[in-house]
């Protein structure tokens, strides 16, 4: 299966792109592995995760860790929100 990945911020520095295609053997994939693949492949984007869990949305849902991912399917890699100023 394929599917295109978008990141953002952290995860887009670390993977040097804002998007990727990636061609799986498998029909479906949970979010979770899917994570750990993109773990293994980049060691930058490893560590981040560690420290900045990312949220996933997948064909514009939001997804948890056990959910599956589909042929064709636009994963979006985000870190959770954080910053600001207090007026």
């Amino acid at each position: 299966m394929k599917i295109k990945i978008k990141f953002f911020s952290l995860y887009k520095e670390a993977f040097g792109s804002n998007e990727m295609s990636l061609e799986l053997y498998e029909n479906e994939i949970t979010v979770e592995k899917l994570i750990n693949i993109l773990a293994s492949i980049n060691t930058k984007f490893d560590k981040l995760i560690r420290e900045f869990p990312p949220i996933i949305l997948v064909n514009g849902l939001l997804l948890q860790k056990s959910d599956k991912i589909y042929e064709d399917s636009e994963v979006v890699i985000f870190p959770p929100a954080s910053g600001g100023m207090l007026r």
